[in-house]
């Protein structure tokens, strides 16, 4: 599993390296959106989302504060790439992809997982403003 967190990770450095100037990977920077190397937006988004939420599971299972640290940084990388693939069907897919944890976990109150997607919809209808 280390393996393919990594290799995410190395796609959303690569992705923010070009976007920055740093690396010229052909495709993977075009008309101001991260395409990495996927070369294709929408996949390098879900991607990094699908990778993102392994990075938050293997935060919380592990008990190396070393590991955690290195998976924080992995994960924060990788939502900064996210979020400048500027891929919408992405950004919908996130809330709810984000909030099957709270819904399911009976432990906590659901309406926590309410308040969370509130939350959400508020910055996000701020933010098309």
């Amino acid at each position: 599993m280390n393996v393919l967190v990594l290799s995410s990770f190395g796609v959303a450095l690569v992705g923010l390296l070009s976007a920055a100037g740093y690396v010229n990977y052909n495709g993977s920077w075009v008309g101001g959106r991260i395409n990495s190397t996927f070369q294709y937006a929408n996949t390098a988004a879900s991607f990094l989302m699908a990778f993102l939420f392994v990075n938050f599971a293997l935060i919380s299972y592990t008990g190396n504060r070393y590991l955690k640290a290195l998976y924080g940084v992995e994960a924060f990388m990788q939502l900064y790439a996210y979020v400048f693939t500027l891929s919408r069907g992405a950004w919908v897919m996130f809330p709810f992809l984000f909030f099957i944890p709270y819904n399911n976990d009976a432990k906590r109150k659901k309406g926590r997982a309410i308040y969370l997607h509130d939350r959400y919809n508020r910055s996000v209808s701020a933010a098309n403003t």
